[in-house]
């Protein structure tokens, strides 16, 4: 054999081999890019859920102390047993309160609701608050007739949490402010759950003031994947970041990649299993991106309260731009005549009775009738709320687009 063929004949196998090993390598490489943007687009989509979960979890709790607010600008809930009693109907109708209170003109808290876990609140002044931040934001709620929350705080019956204050001037005259109180970390648990564990670290920041953790200290690194959201709520503003544990990374790689490094020699099969997988995961960040994505997302909420007759007691703002009428205009109405077709009252009577006899109704859909004849289609959340001796008052609802 000439020399130079047999140079080409040792050379040509090694070369065939390099090539066909650079190929698996990007192909490898390439492997990995997908299985991290996998992870990083769940995690981005993750994030961006968390933080609409929080932002309508709080905003539908503010938008029940709004209506007691509301309700006292407009002559209701005049004496403390009053106000007591509706505090208390919405805490047993809705977790995640620690109190609801009544400040009077001068910051003084007269009325806590519940009263024995929130005690120390009782009678404390808020312009003497040991908080600065809790002190300022209700100095600027008094300014500005604003709704107002504070940033997280050491809260006066103890634990961390935050205060928001709803100023009560029917007539142009302050008479005092519905205080809604939460603890942070209850709260974040009960609207979260366990949804996140295992999975995702998560890490919740007001500006530069720290709200809640759930995640080690390495799980938000330089080189880590953050998924980053927003919760907006009254004045204030909630970062809310998530991050992959270790062992959804575990999850989502495989040892594809190992395997065609390992058998290179099996050219064929392993480039095939290579494509397979990699449109396997292509589909699979898609598909995984739409699925997130097609998750109905809404922070603003319709609330409406119903007396056992079906006529309206309360009709929230939200709810005004939702039928296009005033609350004035809506309160005393019967709610299926007035926003319903006839065609779909019946079925919504039915469901009015069933929430009424006590079954809560969950995701419920029903179509509704604007005052200008155009329809839109909400889903309900209902449940009975009920007196001090657990008789029916009437239905609280909540819907969304």
């Amino acid at each position: 054999m000439h020399p130079s063929a047999s140079r080409r004949f040792h050379v040509l196998p090694w070369g065939i081999f390099l090539i066909l090993s650079a190929v698996l390598v990007s192909m490898w490489d390439r492997l990995r890019r997908n299985e991290e943007e996998i992870v990083r687009t769940e995690t981005n989509v993750t994030a961006s859920q968390v933080a609409r979960r929080l932002e309508t979890y709080l905003s539908t709790r503010l938008g029940l102390v709004e209506i007691l607010r509301d309700d006292r600008v407009g002559g209701e809930l005049r004496s403390a047993d009053e106000f007591r009693e509706a505090a208390q109907a919405i805490q047993r109708a809705f977790s995640g309160f620690q109190a609801i209170n009544w400040i009077d003109a001068e910051g003084v808290i007269q009325c806590v609701v519940p009263l024995e876990s929130n005690r120390a609140a009782l009678g404390r002044s808020l312009r003497s608050h040991p908080e600065a931040e809790a002190a300022r934001t209700f100095l600027l709620a008094e300014r500005t007739f604003e709704p107002r929350m504070t940033p997280p705080i050491d809260l006066l019956q103890g634990g961390r949490g935050f205060a928001t204050y709803f100023p009560v001037k029917p007539d142009g005259r302050l008479e005092g402010y519905v205080n809604g109180v939460f603890r942070i970390d209850p709260l974040i648990e009960d609207c979260l759950g366990t949804d996140l564990d295992g999975s995702f670290h998560l890490r919740i920041d007001d500006r530069e003031s720290f709200v809640y953790r759930r995640a080690d200290g390495a799980a938000f690194g330089a080189d880590a994947i953050v998924g980053l959201g927003e919760s907006h709520v009254l004045d204030r503003v909630w970062t809310v970041e998530i991050a992959p544990t270790a062992d959804l990374l575990a999850r989502t790689r495989t040892s594809a990649d190992e395997i065609f490094l390992a058998f290179g020699v099996a050219l064929s099969g392993a480039l095939a299993l290579v494509l397979v997988r990699l449109r396997s995961r292509e589909k699979a960040l898609r598909d995984g991106a739409r699925r997130y994505l097609s998750l109905v997302e809404t922070a603003g909420s319709a609330i409406l309260l119903l007396d056992t007759g079906g006529r309206i007691l309360e009709f929230n703002r939200e709810a005004e731009r939702t039928y296009g009428v005033t609350r004035q205009e809506a309160l005393g109405s019967d709610y299926v005549e007035r926003f319903l077709a006839p065609a779909v009252r019946e079925g919504v009577r039915e469901q009015i009775v069933r929430v009424m006899s006590g079954e809560p109704a969950r995701s419920y859909e029903s179509a509704i009738r604007r005052t200008d004849g155009t329809e839109r289609v909400l889903l309900w959340n209902a449940t009975r709320i009920d007196d001090p001796s657990d008789r029916p008052l009437g239905l609280l609802a909540i819907g969304q687009d």
